[in-house]
């Protein structure tokens, strides 16, 4: 993985967009390479992370799994709700997301 952000701007500069990337991503899960697909997903979603398209694309991928669990370890609000959006039927994420909202369970 490319650290940094300086290959964003190359590629800004190539006229590669987050669609690009999306695309390339589709066409790895189709051929059933989920780790890849979730790769270039997640390119995507540095580039535009606004997508909502990449939270539903990623949730069906091993990089959508380590997401979710990178959201869930930094805690805060805006990362559980994010961890959500992955995984909005786990109910290890929801109880986190509760139990963040509501306080200790006495």
């Amino acid at each position: 993985m490319v650290s940094g952000k300086p290959w964003l701007m190359e590629s800004k500069k190539a006229g590669v967009t987050a669609q690009d990337f999306v695309a390339r991503g589709k066409e790895a899960q189709k051929s059933e390479r989920y780790e890849e697909a979730g790769v270039w997903y997640e390119w995507a979603m540095r580039m535009k992370p606004e997508l909502e398209e990449l939270y539903r694309l990623l949730r069906h991928t091993p990089t959508g799994d380590a997401i979710a669990i990178a959201y869930l370890k930094a805690g805060g609000q805006e990362a559980l709700e994010k961890a959500k959006r992955l995984r909005p039927g786990d109910l290890y994420v929801n109880y986190h997301l509760w139990k963040k909202l509501n306080g200790p369970v006495i």
